[in-house]
């Protein structure tokens, strides 16, 4: 049974994330502005913080409208919620990488590697292999990724699937 409480808004889900009236208020404007942007048929991305009242930390939200299909109901708003809680640091599996990028096992535990904070040295040492496969596995990531520095791969992996576009 969910119960609210002088919140504006209650989620449950392994948990309650249970928010006050300032992030209430930012959260049903962040859904608003997407759905009216979903209802036009316009690209709109919004991101906010959601502040927890019952525990300590935030939540990031990215509310956006998804493209029409032509499979979708004509002006059906066609919002997305997602929601991101820094301390449950999940690790996303290697196969939606390698689905996303064209990556190879070897190719995709190196990227998920380096995105949960591991050194080029310390992912050589992990798979058994020299610094010069790493390097050689980099060089491939950074052509199929389309990215050029470390950090940007790092960047992608870490919004992957928040980059999927749907045709």
């Amino acid at each position: 049974m969910t119960r609210h409480v002088n919140f504006d808004v209650v989620i449950q889900a392994e948990g309650v994330i249970a928010l006050g009236p300032v992030s209430g208020r930012s959260f049903r404007r962040c859904l608003s502005e997407t759905l009216a942007a979903a209802k036009a048929g316009e690209d709109k991305v919004v991101g906010i913080m959601l502040h927890r009242v019952m525990a300590a930390g935030t939540i990031s939200a990215l509310a956006c409208a998804l493209p029409a299909r032509q499979i979708d109901r004509p002006g059906a708003p066609a919002p997305g919620l997602f929601l991101a809680d820094p301390e449950r640091r999940g690790r996303a599996p290697e196969t939606l990488w390698m689905d996303l990028f064209g990556l190879t096992p070897a190719e995709a535990r190196i990227a998920g590697a380096l995105a949960n904070g591991a050194r080029n040295v310390d992912v050589a040492e992990e798979l058994g292999v020299s610094q010069t496969t790493i390097a050689f596995h980099m060089r491939n990531l950074f052509q199929k990724t389309g990215t050029n520095r470390q950090a940007d791969l790092i960047a992608l992996i870490l919004v992957g699937p928040m980059m999927v576009k749907l045709d």
